[in-house]
């Protein structure tokens, strides 16, 4: 059974990401392979040294994936940071930074611990959609402003399974640069609303719900 897992994180949360990595690999060890994939923003030389240690004991392998150009372009796109990083609207964009080797992945927010085993993840029936989501527990007032009903879904994009391969032939990644340029480029929750508000068709109308 295979794996390809995603993290996005500052220096700030290099420590939690460390921790949830650690809990990934200790509760999925019976897996055949597990790929992580960081996007990082101003990481340290020491914190990368670290996390490769880690994925040295595990005999897991780990790739730091170059964001520069991820930023200049959300930069250009006068896509505004949250908390002053740009780390949290990075996975947006996995169809300009993963090649197509990649399909199946599971993006884990850094201050996330995983529990137990994913094999569920590994093998969900992911049908014809390019993503898969929790539902979020959001209050009325949020929900209304982005100008969903109180009947439609909202869902949490701290955990997030994508199918790239129909992520990159719907072409999510340019829909919600295109939305950023030309509609609207700030949001309260940047990521998550980007993710609802573009997506909406594939989200809300066939749900599927991890």
């Amino acid at each position: 059974m295979k794996l390809d897992v995603l993290y996005q994180f500052n220096e700030k949360y290099a420590p939690y990401a460390g921790a949830s990595i650690t809990s990934l690999f200790e509760n999925n060890k019976h897996f055949d392979e597990i790929r992580v994939f960081i996007l990082g923003e101003e990481l340290s030389d020491k914190s990368m040294h670290r996390l490769r240690e880690l994925s040295a004991a595990y005999s897991r392998p780990m790739s730091f994936i170059d964001t520069r150009s991820l930023v200049v372009m959300m930069k250009k796109m006068n896509m505004p940071p949250y908390r002053g990083s740009y780390a949290a609207n990075m996975r947006l964009f996995l169809s300009f930074i993963l090649d197509e080797s990649v399909d199946r992945l599971l993006y884990i927010d850094s201050d996330t611990i995983v529990d137990g085993p994913l094999d569920e993840l590994a093998e969900l029936n992911m049908e014809d959609h390019p993503l898969a989501m929790s539902l979020d527990s959001l209050v009325r007032i949020h929900k209304k402003r982005l100008g969903f009903s109180q009947d439609d879904f909202y869902y949490n994009s701290g955990v997030i399974l994508f199918s790239m391969s129909k992520w990159r032939s719907e072409r999510c990644s340019e829909r919600i640069a295109n939305h950023v340029k030309n509609v609207r480029a700030w949001y309260p929750s940047p990521d998550q609303d980007l993710l609802n508000v573009v997506l909406y068709m594939q989200l809300m109308l066939n749900p599927l719900m991890m």
